[in-house]
């Protein structure tokens, strides 16, 4: 039997997964949207965003790999030292999620596209710009591969952590742990019956998209 597609599915999930995880990071995004229209250097980075020189060769690295910054070119210092200067391969990102894996399509330089309809409209929740602290917290959650297995898996029913640690094979403490974030989040909220807790979960939301311009990303949902 061919197995291909599946290990190209496989191979394409855990590459948008990993860009995901990048674009919600809160040092790399900076890093990577700093040097957009500016090409940079490590130490220039490090000082612009305050982030320890060491961390931002870490993100670096892990940028180039997924092939979103590169070295633009090889620049001597004052010291007759070269430096590699970077820039980012996008000017935005949108990234759109409606079940465990995120729909995320890398094109070309000057924009990365994931969701072709892109723009949040009838039935989006905007969530403002004062919000931007829980709106990174969210983005965050929903770069975290095992939050958005246990969001989706409360989507289309209600169920208790046991019933979610059983059907994706997930520690029932990790299942927990990732609930109550997601409560706390108002991505998700437990059910009540005759004024008691019944113990299920219920998604609040169908799906999300994000899009990414810069260090302040913003966030639409919608409504489960």
């Amino acid at each position: 039997m061919n197995r291909t597609p599946s290990l190209l599915q496989s191979t394409r999930y855990n590459t948008s997964q990993k860009i995901l995880e990048e674009l919600a990071d809160a040092e790399s995004r900076p890093i990577l949207f700093s040097s957009v229209t500016n090409e940079r250097s490590a130490a220039e980075l490090s000082e612009l965003l305050h982030i320890p020189l060491s961390s931002v060769y870490k993100k670096l690295d892990k940028l180039r790999q997924l092939g979103l910054i590169t070295v633009a070119r090889t620049v001597m210092d004052a010291n007759r030292k070269r430096v590699k200067m970077y820039k980012s391969n996008i000017a935005e990102a949108s990234i759109h999620i409606k079940n465990h894996a995120p729909d995320l399509e890398p094109v070309p330089d000057p924009i990365l596209v994931a969701n072709k309809s892109g723009s949040a409209g009838e039935g989006h929740e905007l969530i403002s710009q004062d919000e931007f602290d829980i709106t990174r917290m969210i983005i965050e959650e929903l770069g975290n591969a095992r939050s958005r297995a246990v969001l989706f898996s409360i989507r289309d029913s209600a169920k208790n952590s046991r019933a979610v640690s059983v059907e994706l094979q997930m520690p029932l403490s990790v299942v927990s742990d990732a609930l109550a974030r997601l409560e706390y989040l108002g991505l998700a909220e437990k059910l009540v019956a005759d004024g008691n807790e019944t113990g299920a979960y219920r998604s609040r939301i169908a799906e999300a998209s994000i899009t990414i311009s810069g260090s302040e990303p913003t966030l639409a949902l919608v409504e489960n």
